[in-house]
């Protein structure tokens, strides 16, 4: 079992159960997530976890396009996923997860997220 409940805070101001995300080429892509256990009914933040996360972002080949940079916020249990390079990306429809791997190696994944990329106008 996937030991924390991953919570999302923010999909670059966007929905996460939408599993879906614009975004201009060349913008820095980011997000957060908030990684709980549940503990008697009450959210308990995990911390020390960036290194347990794994996100890449690929497009319709499995290209590789990108790996994103995990660190953990001020806020305990909030990670940062960032990648700062989108200028190549291609536009149209791009692909990530979020992979998590306990400390027993038992992997896990989220959702397929899509990724809405669309021609910059100012650059």
């Amino acid at each position: 079992m996937f030991p924390p409940t991953v919570k999302t805070v923010g999909f670059h101001n966007a929905n996460y159960m939408s599993k879906k995300i614009n975004i201009k080429r060349g913008d820095t892509f980011w997000f957060s997530i908030k990684a709980t256990l549940i503990v008697n009914d009450v959210q308990v933040p995990q911390s020390g976890l960036a290194n347990n996360f794994k996100c890449m972002i690929r497009d319709d080949s499995e290209t590789l396009l990108g790996t994103m940079v995990i660190t953990e916020s001020d806020t305990a249990g909030t990670y940062i996923f960032r990648c700062e390079s989108t200028s190549d990306w291609p536009e149209g429809t791009i692909y990530f997860d979020i992979q998590y791997t306990d400390e027993n190696n038992i992997i896990e994944s989220t959702e397929t997220v899509d990724v809405v990329v669309t021609k910059d106008v100012t650059y």
